[in-house]
C-alpha cells in the first residue's frame, strides 16, 4: 500500500542537485546546479545555476588592481574569494518537459558561455569588477 502524507502537509521542495563540476583551463571549477522546483500541480519552475568561486590571490589582485584599493583592505572587507554566478530559468513547464529543459539550458550555456568563463582573463575581470564595486561602496560609506 503506498504511503500517503497527512492532510495539509506539503512535500518539501526538492534540494538543489549538483549536475556537473567542470574544471576549466583557467584554474576555476564551474559547478552546475539544478535548482528546479514544482510551481503548481504538474508545472515546474526550472532554474539552473552556474557557479565558480574565484580565489583573490595577490597575483590576480595585482592584475585587477584599481587605484586607491589595497589587497589587505579589500580582502579584510570582502574575503579571499569572489563568486561568479549565472542563473538560467524557464517557467511553467510541464513535468514531462523538465529534464529536457534542464539539459537544454546546460547545453546552451556550454555552447555559448563556457568559453567566456574558461578564458584566462575571466577571473581577473570578475575580481576587477568586484574591486570597483567595493571602492564605490567605500566612497559612499557602504563597504
Amino acid at each position: 500500500m503506498p504511503e500517503t502524507q497527512p492532510a495539509g502537509d506539503t512535500p518539501a521542495p526538492p534540494r538543489p542537485r549538483l549536475i556537473d563540476r567542470l574544471p576549466l583551463p583557467n584554474g576555476l571549477t564551474l559547478e552546475v546546479v539544478d535548482e528546479s522546483r514544482v510551481a503548481a500541480g504538474d508545472r515546474w519552475f526550472v532554474r539552473v545555476r552556474f557557479r565558480a568561486e574565484i580565489p583573490v590571490t595577490p597575483e590576480i589582485f595585482e592584475r585587477a588592481a584599481v587605484p586607491g584599493v589595497t589587497y589587505a583592505d579589500y580582502t579584510a572587507h570582502r574575503g579571499g574569494a569572489v563568486v561568479y554566478e549565472a542563473l538560467k530559468e524557464r517557467t511553467f513547464l510541464d513535468a514531462g518537459e523538465k529534464d529536457a529543459a534542464v539539459a537544454e539550458i546546460v547545453a546552451r550555456f556550454k555552447a555559448h558561455s563556457l568559453a567566456y568563463v574558461a578564458h584566462p582573463d575571466f577571473p581577473v575581470g570578475v575580481v576587477r569588477n568586484d574591486i570597483r564595486d567595493f571602492e564605490e561602496r567605500r566612497r559612499w560609506g557602504r563597504s
